[in-house]
Order: structure tokens, then sequence, then C-alpha cells
């Protein structure tokens, strides 16, 4: 994995990322749909970036980093990460979407940007952005709700108290 992208190799609730960085919380099964990969598509452009990094974390050995042309998305990532294909780590054929439980996806050019870090097991993904104005791109695919969506990750007993700590000390500010 690169070094010089903004993710820490932390896991959520820590703080993930190298620098204190605007930040929004989308759904993880969001980030393949149309909806968000053209406001997506929209924010890369208005920064003249034209190829992004997609990487997978976790599992370990299921290899996954691949360069995509921002010119044709969402077509471009579809192809990418969405189609199902023979693959090395299992026997069955399958897509980056269906085997990642922790990934992210950054700028080839312009690292310091942003950084989109995707966590299956709390159905989140992270937009971390370099710049706090270009949290508008994203006005309508953010999660509005924290609470609500944490009680739907933890239906039966709530937040684990210390998930709720970490939670707090590490991303407060955003979730207030």
């Amino acid at each position: 994995m690169n070094k010089e992208i903004l993710y820490n190799g932390s896991r959520f609730p820590d703080y993930i990322f190298k620098k204190s960085l605007s930040c929004i919380f989308i759904e993880f099964d969001f980030i393949f749909t149309d909806e968000f990969l053209m406001a997506f598509k929209f924010f890369l452009d208005s920064k003249a970036i034209s190829e992004i990094t997609v990487q997978n974390i976790e599992p370990k050995d299921y290899f996954f980093s691949e360069n995509i042309s921002v010119k044709e998305l969402p077509l471009s990532f579809k192809k990418s990460a969405c189609v199902i294909q023979r693959q090395n780590y299992i026997d069955i054929p399958a897509s980056f979407q269906m085997l990642v439980e922790t990934g992210v996806i950054h700028s080839t050019e312009s690292e310091a940007l942003f950084c989109l870090f995707l966590e299956r097991g709390y159905e989140l993904a992270i937009l971390g952005l370099s710049d706090v104005r270009d949290i508008d791109f994203f006005a309508k695919v953010r999660i509005e709700n924290m609470t609500g969506h944490f009680r739907m990750i933890f239906p039966e007993k709530g937040m684990p108290e210390n998930f709720e700590k970490k939670l707090s000390e590490n991303w407060g500010n955003i979730l207030q």
C-alpha cells in the first residue's frame, strides 16, 4: 500500500487518517451506486483528477489494487470493482465489492486531496477531505443520522460502551 495516502493504517472506530480532515460518513453499499459515483465524479472533475486507485486492505490474502479512469465513471468503477470474475483468493468468481472488508480509494495524482475508507463491518465508508468546502459535493449522499445508523449495526444491545467511547473520542466533532 502506498504510504503517502491519507489512511494511517488504523481501524474504525479509531481515527483512520494521518491528519485532521473534514469527514463525512456514507453507507458502505452506497459507494457502489450510480448516485454516489456521479457525485464523486463531479468532485474529482472539479479538482482535475483523472485517475483514482482502489485498494483492498482486508482480507489480507485478497490482493486488489486497480487504477480507475475518472473520465468514464461510473462505468469504469463498476467494471473494475463490481464485475464478478475469477479470483485467486477463493474458488468461486467474486468481485471487489463482494470481498472487501476494509479498503481505500484515493487519488492517484493528488494523494493528500481525499481518502475514502471502506469498513464493511460497520457498514460505513468514511470520506476524509482536505478542504472543508468539498463536503458540499456529497451533501445528498452522506449519512445524516449516525445514531440511527449505529442502532442498525448494534440492534440487540446497543453500542458497546468501549465502542461508544472510542467513537466519541475520535469522531465526536463530526457526529454532533
